[in-house]
């Protein structure tokens, strides 16, 4: 259940109330002496518009992958295989913050396959930067291939894990 401020019509005053993210009506009850309808009792119908920025933190977090990626910038490669000096790049073009992201770093091997899998975590990514992780070394392959696996934001209350989605299919990676 999540709870949103509105701004009621031009009335202009702000209502706490749980709403589906993308309604633009409601029933409201108007707290005002005669705001039920006398006849029926039934609450009164007021349009209500939603807050710009609760669209806008949906919308990022949605799509959060175009806005957070990573990707090698660099590593050094011995002779006979291996991998030293891996260097990873982590932009966030979004404008919140990314509190922590987890990726896992495949060396792979000069047949294709993966030799092994790594895991490393990077923090505080402020909005359109970037930062690097160190990624550890390998005393086999020849390339190596990243992915992100999670991404976590307390300011754009996001919760993304790789491949699970959450309960909201409009809002998958809302944190409760």
């Amino acid at each position: 259940m999540a709870f949103y401020y509105y701004r009621l019509g031009a009335i202009g005053r702000y209502c706490c109330c749980y709403c589906n993210q993308h309604a633009t009506k409601t029933f409201v009850k108007d707290n005002k002496k005669g705001g039920d309808d006398s006849k029926n009792g039934s609450p009164k119908l007021i349009t209500i518009e939603k807050d710009p920025e609760v669209d806008k933190m949906i919308a990022v977090r949605n799509k959060i992958t175009r806005y957070v990626t990573a990707q090698t910038s660099g590593f050094d490669k011995a002779t006979f295989g291996g991998i030293s000096n891996l260097k990873i790049k982590v932009r966030n073009t979004s404008s919140y913050p990314i509190d922590d992201v987890e990726l896992q770093i495949n060396y792979i091997q000069s047949n294709g396959k993966i030799y092994k899998s790594e895991t490393v975590y990077g923090t505080t990514i402020e909005p359109n930067a970037s930062i690097t992780v160190d990624g550890p070394d390998a005393s086999r392959g020849t390339d190596v291939s990243v992915k992100i696996l999670s991404i976590n934001s307390h300011q754009l209350a996001l919760c993304y894990v790789a491949g699970r989605p959450g309960p909201d299919p409009e809002d998958p990676y809302r944190c409760e």
